[in-house]
C-alpha cells in the first residue's frame, strides 16, 4: 500500500481512540470506524489505490461528522461579581450517552482564574448538560477562557473554544485600591480639621 495511505491511517487512529473513550457503547460508533480504516490499508485494496483512499477519506469524513456532535455550545458570560460560577454547556447530539470531562483555562490567569469539579459528567442520548465553572476575578473587564472538553482520562477530545466572560464587578484588586484611598481620604480630612483647630485655638 502506498505510504500516504498508512500515513493517513494511522494520523486518524488517535482520534477513533479518543472518540472510543467517551462513548457508552463504543462498540456501535467506534468499531466500525476502526475496521473501516484498517480495512483500507489491507491488502484487499492493493490492486486498486484510489478506491482504497476515497474509501479512507469517507471514512474520516464520518469520524469527523460524529465526533462534532459532541462540542460546547456556550459563548461566554458576565461575572456581576469577583468571584462566581460560568455554566459551560456542552450538547450531545449523538444516539447514546457519553461520558465527558471539562478543561479551562483562562487567558490571562493573573486577571481571572477558573476551577471545574475534578469529575466526569455523563450527558445522555440528543441532551446536554451544562457544567458550573467557579471563576474568581482580580479585575474588571473581558476576560475570556478557553473551555475544551477532555475525555474520561483527561486528554482533550476538541480543539479548544473561546468564551468571552465580561467581569463587571470591581474586582478584589480595584476594591482594594478603593478601600485604601478611601482610608488616605478620611486621614487627609482628619489632619485638615485637627491643623484647623490647632490654628483657631492659637488665636
Amino acid at each position: 500500500m502506498p505510504p500516504e495511505l498508512v500515513n493517513s491511517a494511522a494520523t486518524q487512529l488517535p482520534n477513533v481512540q479518543k472518540f472510543r473513550a467517551i462513548l457508552s457503547r463504543p462498540a456501535q460508533l467506534a468499531r466500525p470506524i476502526e475496521d473501516a480504516l484498517f480495512s483500507s490499508i489491507s491488502t484487499a485494496w492493493r490492486a486498486n489505490h484510489e478506491e482504497a483512499e476515497t474509501s479512507q477519506n469517507a471514512t474520516g469524513d464520518r469520524l469527523t461528522t460524529l465526533r462534532s456532535r459532541v462540542r460546547i455550545v456556550s459563548r461566554g458570560g458576565t461575572l456581576s461579581d469577583d468571584s462566581g460560577q460560568l455554566p459551560v454547556t456542552i450538547r450531545n447530539q449523538l444516539d447514546q450517552a457519553v461520558r465527558i470531562r471539562l478543561g479551562v483555562v483562562p487567558a490571562d490567569p493573573l486577571r481571572l482564574r477558573a476551577s471545574v469539579p475534578d469529575e466526569t459528567t455523563r450527558i445522555g442520548p440528543q441532551d446536554l448538560e451544562s457544567i458550573p465553572v467557579e471563576l474568581d476575578a482580580v479585575a474588571s473587564g473581558q476576560t475570556p477562557v478557553e473551555a475544551q472538553i477532555l475525555t474520561p482520562n483527561g486528554n482533550p477530545y476538541s480543539e479548544p473554544v473561546e468564551l468571552d466572560v465580561d467581569v463587571r464587578g470591581y474586582g478584589r484588586v480595584a476594591l482594594l485600591v478603593f478601600g485604601v484611598a478611601a482610608v488616605l481620604m478620611v486621614i487627609a480630612a482628619g489632619v485638615r480639621i485637627t491643623r484647623r483647630i490647632r490654628s483657631r485655638a492659637a488665636k
